[in-house]
């Protein structure tokens, strides 16, 4: 299938979505994980977690009027495989009139595709499933009741509408990403053994693909959040595979870009937008 991101998060209240409210019903946030974290795209650096363990909690946000989502991520860092939680789209911030729902189980191992029952779980520890519901003002993700002791942590979740791209990546294209290994430390001892440490690899993405004029404004509304506010992109190549499913990751603006959509007499050429790998996992 055509490449799939994700380039929105309703959860996020204080730059896309700045009329927004966020919130969780049992309004009982743990000091240094408050809600706001759980869209800060820190990814397992914050969390939001309440402080009261083995209680039923609805996170919400409150988008003021009707909107469709697609897709919920959950990032990695969370303790949620194998709950069961929902999806839910409500009349108000009442919560008590629900217009739209979906169930599913985390998976506990890594595998599946987002499309299926319980979604996709990423080697990493990502979750996310799309889905096709209907509008709501507001829309929560209900979480169980986790046993003694135990509180849910989100370290983030992203819920938004997807974009399919209308054409293929032009090649040559890397569907398993370029990778860009930065070494923090690197030296060589008085004996000659070379110490390198705080290893980071960066998947890299460089965009090409040409596309009609006609399907240009659409892609330029999912640029624009990641050009302006730095909002990273969810990329998936190709979602009905499980392989590629399974290695969906937030992308960010790696450095100075200029973004220059060159028009030609067919197409409308994208080029020389280069983006990297959100916070990737660090190596010692």
């Amino acid at each position: 299938m055509k490449p799939l991101i994700l380039s929105d998060n309703l959860f996020e209240a204080t730059v896309l979505h700045p009329s927004f409210v966020i919130a969780n019903n049992g309004a009982d946030d743990a000091s240094g994980h408050e809600l706001f974290h759980a869209a800060d795209n820190l990814r397992d650096l914050t969390s939001w977690m309440p402080s009261t363990s083995n209680s039923q909690r609805w996170i919400y946000t409150d988008c003021q009027a009707a909107q469709q989502p697609t897709c919920v991520v959950l990032d990695r860092g969370h303790n949620l495989a194998g709950v069961s939680v929902n999806v839910t789209g409500y009349t108000d911030a009442t919560l008590t009139t629900a217009v739209a729902t979906i169930g599913c189980t985390i998976p506990s191992a890594p595998g599946g595709r987002p499309g299926d029952a319980s979604g996709c779980l990423t080697p990493e520890g990502v979750w996310w499933k799309t889905f096709a519901l209907s509008a709501a003002r507001v829309w929560a993700l209900v979480l169980p009741a986790m046993g003694a002791g135990v509180a849910p942590i989100v370290t983030g979740i992203y819920l938004g509408a997807t974009y399919r791209f209308p054409e293929y990546m032009n090649a040559p294209f890397s569907d398993d990403y370029d990778t860009d290994v930065q070494i923090q430390t690197n030296r060589v001892s008085r004996g000659g053994l070379r110490v390198m440490t705080r290893k980071l690899n960066f998947r890299k993405l460089a965009l090409s693909i040409d596309m009609e004029s006609t399907d240009y404004p659409a892609f330029d509304a999912q640029a624009r959040p990641l050009l302006r506010y730095g909002q990273p992109w969810w990329v998936c190549f190709d979602d009905s595979d499980a392989t590629h499913a399974g290695m969906i990751a937030p992308f960010q603006l790696s450095g100075n870009v200029r973004y220059q959509p060159q028009a030609n007499p067919v197409h409308r050429e994208i080029r020389g937008l280069e983006l990297e790998e959100l916070l990737p996992r660090l190596w010692t």
